[in-house]
């Protein structure tokens, strides 16, 4: 099972979340823990693991991501889980900008 913690940055800023098992999987392009633990338990080929994951890094995602705030210490802090990751449709957002900018006229 995937725990992932992974920053994610848009224009508006950055951000921790948490991805559980199935979002795991889409953000690693489709790879279950078990396919990928004997890349990370074998000593000589731990690079290939550390290539794989950067592989998968700066992708573009639309996220659906739910935010809690929690207590922690006395300190009050937000916590940040994806629930749902699907890869950017550039054709459909682009589509749809254009749809919006012909309203706007």
């Amino acid at each position: 099972r995937w725990i992932i913690n992974a920053r994610c940055v848009d224009a508006s800023g950055n951000t921790l979340v948490s991805f559980f098992d199935e979002m795991g999987c889409v953000l690693l392009g489709g790879k279950t823990a078990d396919e990928l633990a004997p890349l990370k338990l074998n000593d000589s080929e731990s690079n290939a693991f550390d290539s794989y994951v950067n592989s998968c890094s700066f992708s573009s995602y639309q996220m659906r991501c739910r935010i809690q705030s929690e207590m922690y210490q006395e300190e009050s802090r937000l916590k940040t889980s994806c629930l749902k990751l699907d890869p950017t449709d550039w054709l459909s957002e682009g589509r749809t900008l254009l749809q919006e900018i012909a309203a706007m006229r």
